[in-house]
């Protein structure tokens, strides 16, 4: 697979303080998006903590081609319907029980909400890459596609690139945003 030839984003969510939590603020969502090795664009929307947009707004934002997400929640719980086009990645194991165990207590009643995150914590397929093991979830692009793709963009550490570039742009727009 010839990387510099498709466009791939990354998509993370930026800072929040705490009293936002239980959907009494927002954060930012950014996506970062890369041909090749170059950051071509930025673009960002906000997001509820704790809510229920964050599959919209990154569907609202986010260009034609291949996502690298940080992970399936973003600002506090709210969370990402895995979409064919992205890879879900972790560069750390999440703790599952916790994750479990929160969700029961902040919602109770939101079952869909709890499907979605647990089925793909649950799913996550180890890999090896050139800059150690990672996690990936992708349902629509196979996993050695997805393995390939994480290792091209593997610039400095297991972060790929266009997943740190939104996060510095979602941590500092988020930031900057709180100041206003």
């Amino acid at each position: 697979m010839k990387m510099s030839a498709f466009t791939v984003f990354g998509a993370d969510d930026g800072y929040f303080p705490p009293q936002f939590k239980g959907r009494r603020g927002k954060t930012v969502l950014a996506v970062a998006i890369f041909r090749g090795l170059e950051l071509t664009s930025v673009d960002f929307t906000t997001i509820t903590v704790d809510g229920e947009d964050a599959t919209q707004a990154l569907r609202d934002v986010k260009p034609e081609g291949v996502g690298l997400l940080d992970g399936v929640v973003y600002g506090g719980f709210n969370y990402v319907e895995p979409m064919e086009d992205c890879i879900i990645f972790y560069s750390t194991p999440p703790n599952v029980d916790e994750v479990e165990k929160a969700l029961f207590k902040h919602f109770p009643s939101d079952i869909g909400r709890r499907t979605t995150i647990l089925r793909v914590l649950k799913s996550l397929t180890k890999v090896t890459t050139k800059q150690g093991d990672v996690l990936l979830y992708s349902p629509g692009i196979s996993l050695r596609d997805a393995r390939e793709l994480v290792e091209f963009y593997q610039v400095f550490d297991r972060k790929p690139e266009p997943i740190r570039a939104a996060h510095v742009v979602a941590s500092a727009i988020s930031k900057y945003l709180l100041t206003k």
